[in-house]
């Protein structure tokens, strides 16, 4: 659904809000889908829990399901529901392409877990953080009220993770915010299969990484002149590094729960991976290894970026030495502690 179809079809729902924002509210599967600055509100989509549990990602890609409810309520409204959802909230962030996704739905378990997986409404509030200083009291309420109503549960006993896109990851230092005993996975890619997964559509890459890098190099404390879109390998370099600089900054200041995982674990020890999840987030799963070799066989795209397959030749001399090439440019740009910083908090499997 493009901006402009979402903004025709909530436009048309204007009436029908301001009857029923209230009831529509209290239904977990309302899900804030675009901040209206201009009016002060919040457009939202109810959505089942059968296609949030399905789902890959919650933007412009999710079609308007049939009989879906549509409806926008005031952001004044929505403090009236603040104090009953502020609950401790499960996140993961991540450095992207690191099977993040993947380990959200081996994670999932129908009625009891839920991942809302990469809700759009995110990105604005990432852009919001970004252009208002930190202690603006109009984010942090934002903020506050965005990820409560994401963090609504179907019953009582079920379990919310938040997983977000690597452009969100401007929220993770606001995430103290909700509650001191909100927990955070880091999910962390290499720079070579990062990089790799950038060459795969490079002419893409070319349009949309210097927008999201300038976006990302906000994030972090240490500046550079460096300009987005100057060279290709040194922006998917500096992509890459500024998420290691910010996720190690992050877990140097944090007082709240702080874990790491890295993909290479999630291929290679997937079993093992989701018991130290389970564990780390206090989810009781009695999931069997069929089920989670069911979802690797359902959801795992192929892994043509590992370390084994580069190793054994199957990529081509020239680009091997371009993931070269951008892996030494990524390693000098992190400080030389960011790494063992975020190692020090990998899961014990």
């Amino acid at each position: 659904m493009s901006r402009g179809t979402a903004a025709a079809f909530f436009m048309s729902i204007q009436q029908l809000s301001n009857l029923h924002a209230r009831q529509l509210l209290n239904q977990p599967g309302a899900v804030p889908w675009h901040i209206n600055g201009a009016k002060s509100q919040v457009w939202y989509r109810v959505l089942s829990e059968q296609v949030l549990y399905q789902t890959a990602f919650l933007d412009q890609r999710l079609a308007l399901v049939k009989d879906e409810s549509l409806f926008a309520a005031s952001l004044t409204l929505l403090d009236e529901y603040q104090q009953q959802l502020v609950r401790p909230v499960n996140w993961i962030f991540h450095t992207s392409f690191c099977c993040s996704t993947l380990l959200a739905r081996l994670l999932q378990v129908q009625n009891q877990v839920l991942a809302i997986k990469e809700p759009i409404v995110l990105n604005q509030l990432a852009d919001a953080f970004r252009q208002q200083p930190e202690n603006s009291k109009q984010f942090i309420r934002l903020f506050a009220q965005i990820t409560g109503q994401l963090n609504k549960q179907f019953r009582s006993d079920q379990m919310i993770i938040l997983k977000t896109s690597n452009y969100m990851n401007a929220l993770l230092n606001q995430t103290h915010r909700i509650n001191n005993s909100s927990r955070i996975l880091l999910v962390v890619g290499g720079i070579r299969s990062f990089a790799r997964s950038m060459l795969k559509n490079r002419e893409e890459a070319t349009k949309t990484v210097p927008v999201f890098l300038r976006a990302l190099m906000h994030d972090i404390s240490i500046k550079t002149d460096y300009l987005p879109g100057t060279d290709f390998k040194q922006d998917i370099a500096y992509m890459w590094a500024v998420q290691i600089i910010l996720f190690s900054e992050f877990v140097q200041n944090s007082k709240l729960s702080v874990a790491m995982v890295k993909k290479q674990d999630i291929i290679s020890n997937t079993r093992a991976v989701v018991s130290a999840c389970d564990q780390f987030f206090g989810i009781d799963s009695k999931r069997t290894s069929e089920e989670i070799s069911s979802i690797m066989q359902r959801d795992s795209k192929q892994q043509d970026n590992s370390p084994s397959v580069i190793a054994n030749g199957s990529i081509d001399k020239r680009e091997q030495a371009m993931l070269a090439a951008v892996e030494e440019l990524a390693l000098e740009l992190i400080p030389d502690n960011a790494l063992q910083t975020l190692e020090a908090k990998r899961l014990q499997l």
